[in-house]
């Protein structure tokens, strides 16, 4: 898994770089467990990182309307029942700019990363799996058309299953 390069974060780069040229700012919320490595990833190619949540973001997050141009949420959709979950996709919907995205991975059932491991994103714009402290609940599976409809007003951009069983989300906010 971790020599599969993302094609979405590998853009996501790109729009960074682009970002720092024109001297503004790219602004990431990695909402979830945070990880070292993908803080550090984003940090170092001059994105903004806000991290809400040492496990799962408190609802309503304080940040303001329209802050952010990403969300990431690597390990979170997975462990949150449905009203959770959409809760949790209103108020990204909130804190994106218009045209900003979500960007999330969800276990399908042949997903071969466990509940005892996380995703992090590294510099080649890969995903690699580590092992998380502690155990986690129950992971709840969905389907694309439960995705898709979990995060409404957001709209489903891109879904991608992988080989080995993570599917990867883009969604947009309109505007």
């Amino acid at each position: 898994m971790a020599g599969s390069v993302c094609r979405f974060l590998a853009e996501v780069f790109d729009k960074i770089a682009r970002r720092l040229e024109e001297g503004a700012c790219y602004r990431v919320l990695i909402a979830g467990p945070p990880s070292g490595r993908t803080i550090e990833t984003f940090s170092r190619r001059g994105a903004r990182v806000t991290v809400d949540g040492e496990d799962l973001p408190e609802l309503p997050l304080s940040h303001a309307d329209e802050t952010f141009d990403l969300v990431l949420g690597l390990d979170l959709i997975d462990l949150l029942e449905d009203e959770a979950a959409a809760a949790l996709g209103a108020e990204w919907a909130r804190v994106l700019l218009p045209g900003g995205k979500v960007f999330l991975v969800s276990r399908s059932a042949a997903a071969r990363l466990t509940a005892g491991e996380r995703l992090e994103v590294l510099e080649d714009a890969s995903l690699h799996p580590v092992a998380r402290g502690g155990t986690r609940s129950r992971l709840i599976e969905r389907g694309n058309r439960a995705l898709e409809r979990l995060f409404r007003p957001l709209l489903v951009d891109e879904i991608l299953l992988r080989r080995d069983g993570l599917r990867e989300v883009v969604y947009k906010r309109p505007g």
